[in-house]
């Protein structure tokens, strides 16, 4: 698995932030198969994996701040 390397974003402007949005969105198209977006601007995420809560993540060997599924929502690992 691809561990996700994120920095937070610049709070010293709009185009400075503007810039870090386009880098993420491009570096999880790289990392995590997206294969598209929306004209509203979503993105689609081709796979995720699945687990019922934060502890079944955990213990299949996510790591804090990964993103897996759970039923209906998009979770991210937590400490």
């Amino acid at each position: 698995m691809t561990q996700l390397n994120i920095n937070l974003p610049p709070n010293i402007g709009q185009r400075d932030f503007d810039e870090w949005i386009s880098q993420l969105t491009q570096y999880l198209r790289d990392n995590l198969g997206i294969v598209g977006h929306s004209s509203r601007g979503t993105i689609t995420i081709a796979t995720l994996p699945s687990h019922a809560n934060n502890a079944a993540a955990v213990s299949a060997g996510l790591l804090v701040g990964d993103l897996y599924r759970s039923t209906d929502a998009v979770c991210v690992v937590h400490a």
